[in-house]
């Protein structure tokens, strides 16, 4: 054989390699009719690409890896009933811009028992009515919900019970009572924008060292618009909440950190906290109902550098023991800026201005 033979042959084993590796793209409707036709013909590295159309499917996937569903136009995924997608055992699925909508489904998308799953840029518009969410991931860890749409009318747009996986970017509207709920260790929430639900994001009990930053939650109508409750070591950062009818960060959460948040016209308090070591720092509450920042029991940490402005109640209110409160100012309060509760007790108070204090 000579050589540009065998150079030439190698060529092209190289790329029939290359091509295996890549895995097969099934086109539907033009190879195949339907979604789940397309599945079924489908190895593990494929991809499934939807062209624009209403698809009246229960796409079913199970025990498939690296899959992955991609809408090209506006390729709509939309049962009579039931669920929309539905996958169980399929480590690192993508569905990506795809269109999907349900009514009367116990969920729209479904993922269970499987790593690494990402669902981006598409849109939920669901009407599912109670008790169910848009989009559950259950088990697993690293998946990924990206720069989604909802909206309708649903329990909660996201619901994740995993570890280690990233929530971010997405808009949710419709959400009647979480927009994002979370159960899980190491999670992160970015950079969403949650409106109108009963608790705008929410941690189911015992998450732990739960990132939430750069979230935007307007106007929910329950207890907290961020509620982390009988969690730890949570981090509430740089968030945005505007008008909840409840507090704005209701945090249960020893060893966790409220820091640099800003929370305009609460219908409750603008922070409530129950301090096990936990670090309030650099948070702005305007205009709260109540208190501004609500310290109702606990022992040590640090109310730092917070700012607080014409609270209906107390901008301070600090019922815990052995903490840290410096630098921080309330201004305006209806009644006082400063105002130890009955259970207070070993505080220290250093370099704050207030103009009201309690005797």
């Amino acid at each position: 054989m000579s050589t540009q033979t065998l150079t030439t042959t190698l060529m092209s084993l190289t790329l029939l390699a290359a091509n295996s590796l890549a895995g097969v793209t099934w086109k539907v409707p033009q190879q195949v009719s339907t979604i789940n036709g397309a599945v079924a013909l489908a190895g593990n590295g494929d991809e499934i690409l939807i062209s624009k159309g209403v698809y009246d499917e229960n796409v079913v996937i199970t025990s498939k890896s690296d899959l992955t569903l991609r809408g090209a136009g506006r390729a709509v995924i939309a049962p009579a009933s039931g669920l929309a997608i539905d996958a169980s055992n399929c480590p690192g699925l993508v569905l990506k811009k795809l269109t999907i909508k349900t009514v009367a489904a116990f969920r729209s998308i479904q993922i269970v028992n499987g790593d690494d799953t990402r669902i981006q840029s598409c849109r939920v518009d669901a009407d599912n009515g109670n008790n169910s969410p848009a989009i559950y991931l259950q088990s697993g860890t690293g998946h990924q919900v990206i720069g989604n749409r909802f909206e309708g009318n649903f329990y909660s747009a996201i619901s994740l019970a995993a570890s280690d996986s990233l929530i971010s970017k997405n808009k949710v509207a419709g959400a009647y009572a979480v927009g994002i709920r979370v159960s899980g260790d190491g999670n992160a929430i970015l950079d969403n924008r949650v409106t109108g639900a009963s608790l705008g994001i929410a941690l189911d009990d015992g998450s732990d060292q739960v990132l939430i930053a750069g979230n935007r939650v307007l106007r929910a109508t329950g207890t907290g618009a961020i509620f982390a409750d009988n969690t730890t070591a949570t981090m509430i950062i740089d968030n945005k909440i505007v008008k909840p009818g409840g507090a704005g960060i209701f945090s249960d959460d020893p060893g966790g950190l409220v820091a640099g948040n800003v929370i305009k016209k609460p219908g409750g308090h603008g922070i409530r906290v129950r301090t096990n070591d936990t670090a309030i720092i650099g948070n702005r509450v305007d205009r709260s109902a109540e208190d501004g920042i609500h310290v109702y029991t606990g022992s040590g940490g640090q109310v730092h550098r917070n700012r607080v402005r014409r609270s209906g109640q107390n901008a301070f209110y600090i019922n815990g023991q052995n903490l840290d409160v410096t630098g921080n100012l309330g201004a305006k309060s209806w009644l006082l800026d400063l105002l130890e509760g009955p259970q207070a007790s070993g505080n220290v108070y250093l370099d704050n201005r207030f103009e009201k204090v309690s005797p």
